[in-house]
């Protein structure tokens, strides 16, 4: 009953491994998503956001590297 406890473990330390080597390349190349400034089909308000905030709103400018819609990112 020792080995075949011994064994599960055994097998599961490796999956969990492999599971972490395959994470890592995903995890490094992450970044934030981009920021935006959305337009009001109704208004004239502009809201800066990483989304759209629904359906009555078009991208107006972007992509920014901060939340404030201030500096846009280098190359656009």
């Amino acid at each position: 009953m020792k080995n075949v406890v011994k064994n599960s473990m055994k097998k599961i330390g490796n999956l969990l491994i492999v599971v972490f080597c395959l994470s890592v390349p995903v995890a490094i190349s992450a970044a934030p998503a981009d920021w935006y400034k959305w337009r009001s089909k109704i208004e004239t308000t502009e809201v800066c956001s990483q989304t759209s905030p629904g359906e009555g709103w078009d991208k107006a400018s972007g992509p920014y590297k901060d939340a404030q819609c201030i500096k846009l990112k280098s190359g656009q």
